[in-house]
């Protein structure tokens, strides 16, 4: 999620400034709060401030049409944006996310990766990479309703995050 606005940023960079640093890009933010880790009722561990509900990973897709119903029609950013995304939140407060076209465009930066925590209903994301990014911070809300994710940015840096992060519910990865 995080890195999906990290993508957008890339893009718009080009264009403008760095468009999806928004997920991922909190400086100061810093590491997650050290605490002792809590088991699941599964025994998995988790770090301090992680919602074991979040833990695994999710799915979504966001077309070229999802973008411009958005109002964003720059062939470049359709490209950079649209795609399968995959993020996974680990239990030790990690998260990776990976972005796969679609339709064979090229995505410059595929892959982010940081940590995270939640506090309620908000999930910050801090970006580790690309190194571009790093330390970049992203609020979200959160809830999962008939086990599908929904997630909305608090305070979107850009128009494309939004879209990316809320355009359809996130679902559980299948093996």
């Amino acid at each position: 999620m995080s890195g999906m606005r990290t993508r957008h940023r890339a893009a718009s960079a080009t264009a403008a400034a760095t468009l999806i640093a928004l997920a991922f890009v909190l400086a100061g933010c810093g590491p997650l709060a050290a605490g002792v880790a809590r088991p699941t009722a599964q025994g998995t561990p988790l770090a301090s401030g992680v919602a074991a509900p979040l833990v695994g990973a999710w799915v979504t897709e966001v077309t070229r049409d999802d973008l411009r119903a958005g109002g964003i029609t720059a062939e470049g950013m359709l490209d950079e944006n649209s795609g399968k995304f995959t993020t996974t939140y680990s239990a030790d407060g990690t998260w990776r996310s990976i972005q796969e076209s679609l339709d064979g465009a090229p995505v410059s930066l595929p892959v982010f990766e940081g940590t995270w925590e939640t506090s309620g209903d908000k999930l910050i994301q801090v970006t580790m990479s690309p190194e571009q990014f790093v330390g970049e911070r992203v609020e979200f809300t959160w809830r999962i309703e008939d086990g599908l994710l929904h997630l909305d940015v608090a305070n979107p840096p850009d128009e494309i995050l939004p879209i990316v992060i809320g355009a359809h519910p996130w679902t559980p990865a299948t093996p």
